[in-house]
């Protein structure tokens, strides 16, 4: 079932997966600056993005990636507007 952790998670903090299964996490980013966004699963970068700027509005793009049971992940870059996770 996806989970809704987008007020439980927050960029460049690294969380790990405890469960005993793999996790599947989509983040959606939003950019008002030109900005590259990154998914790290264990030190290795495993999504990325970069968000166009045009001056009168924002680009929103959404990264997604697949974390193994003991992996720890983080997202750098740019701020969440939605975290989840399917468990």
């Amino acid at each position: 079932m996806w989970e809704d952790f987008t007020d439980d998670r927050s960029r460049d903090v690294a969380y790990q997966n405890t469960s005993p299964d793999m996790i599947a996490i989509s983040i959606v980013v939003r950019g008002d600056q030109i900005s590259n966004t990154h998914i790290f699963v264990d030190h290795v970068k495993v999504a990325e993005v970069a968000t166009p700027y045009s001056g009168h509005s924002a680009a929103v793009a959404t990264l997604q990636a697949v974390v193994p049971p003991g992996s720890w992940y983080r997202l750098c870059g740019m701020d969440p507007l939605r975290w989840m996770e399917l468990r």
